[in-house]
């Protein structure tokens, strides 16, 4: 058995300069509905149809997996026909919340992984697999996940050798506070997946689980299902309270009473240790990361042609749904679109050229 000093190599996706990964940078994407773009997903799901980077999605993605019935307003308001949706549970969600259609097509990350095996092959890896990758509770650009990250590297550490050598992906908010310090004076290797505008966020996500055997966390949430999905046998290991500080004015999930209920029945039923993930585990899991609805790349592209063809059709005017009457109607339609739409990353190169000409006439 390797002990705690040894540790998983092999990685395809650079670990090697965590700084760089862990950043802040802007979002640099060409989608309509940028949010299609956090953690990649959106030029993972072309990539994986055959589409080129440059063509904006005609749809809306859910950036993570939602487990009830919130809605981000971004996503609400959004300005197109129709959604993408993770699965069959939340297309109804958004077919209830908007009155417009959802299409249940699977997260992100199940098409990720199919790219990344098919790219670097599809090694089957459970006699390599060693140790435990570890997901602490995790900030966000506006939520900052307060706990006692020292007692927690110590309740890590005390886990039973079977579950060792302990590596720790940190998310890029917690990297930047300098939270990966006491996991790294415990002697844990420390990985990340990168910053949330990363397009490969989703990708080394993969590239880091296929090496595990077993994942876990003292939280519930998408790295439970993409850890699962890539293999590993995930459970459950409680921290002290973790405290949710929010630091500005703007709506968060993951707070309402049926998502806190949904979070509780994971913890219970994630809540000891096993060599595999039993059949109950497995089709928790699959419901949620909407394993049934993934396409094969023709269909997916099909996808992407009739969405497209929708949006040229949609008529604004009649806005369907529990949608503010006010904000549909200053909603761009294709065609307005196609006339004065310029993507972020034409944008952001622009004001870097005027800031570069302004400074050279100094």
């Amino acid at each position: 058995m390797l002990n705690a000093t040894e540790m998983p190599s092999g990685f395809l996706l650079d670990q090697e300069d965590l700084h760089s990964l862990c950043r802040d940078r802007p979002l640099v994407t060409p989608e309509i509905h940028e949010p299609n773009d956090f953690y990649g997903q959106a030029a993972v799901l072309k990539k994986y149809g055959g589409f080129p980077d440059h063509y904006p999605l005609r749809a809306v993605l859910e950036h993570g997996l939602f487990f009830d019935d919130w809605m981000w307003d971004v996503d609400r308001f959004a300005r197109f026909p129709m959604y993408f949706s993770s699965s069959a549970h939340r297309a109804r969600i958004q077919t209830r919340e908007t009155g417009r259609s959802s299409i249940p097509i699977g997260f992100g990350f199940l098409y990720a992984m199919s790219t990344f095996r098919a790219i670097h092959g599809n090694e089957e890896r459970k006699n390599i697999r060693r140790g435990t990758i570890v997901f602490p509770s995790h900030s966000t650009h506006h939520v900052t996940a307060v706990y006692d990250h020292e007692a927690y590297a110590g309740t890590l550490d005390a886990l039973p050798e079977m579950h060792k050598p302990l590596t720790v992906c940190i998310y890029w908010k917690d990297f930047l506070h300098g939270n990966h310090v006491p996991y790294e004076k415990k002697g844990f290797r420390i990985v990340t997946a990168g910053h949330i505008f990363n397009p490969d966020f989703l990708y080394r996500f993969y590239d880091i689980c296929r090496h595990f055997q077993y994942s876990t966390s003292n939280n519930i949430g998408g790295h439970l299902f993409y850890s699962v999905k890539s293999g590993c046998s995930f459970f459950y290991t409680p921290s002290n309270e973790i405290i949710h500080e929010v630091h500005a004015d703007v709506p968060v999930g993951g707070f309402t009473s049926m998502s806190q209920m949904i979070k509780e029945r994971m913890i219970s039923l994630f809540s000891e240790p096993k060599e595999a993930m039993d059949r109950e585990q497995m089709e928790f899991v699959d419901e949620y990361i909407g394993t049934a609805h993934f396409n094969s790349c023709e269909e997916l592209g099909d996808l992407f042609r009739y969405a497209e063809k929708m949006d040229k059709a949609w008529n604004k005017s009649a806005f369907p749904g529990n949608a503010k009457p006010s904000l549909a109607s200053t909603l761009p339609t294709y065609w307005q679109r196609k006339l004065f739409y310029v993507p972020s990353h034409l944008l952001r190169a622009g004001s870097r050229i005027r800031k570069s000409l302004a400074g050279g006439s100094e």
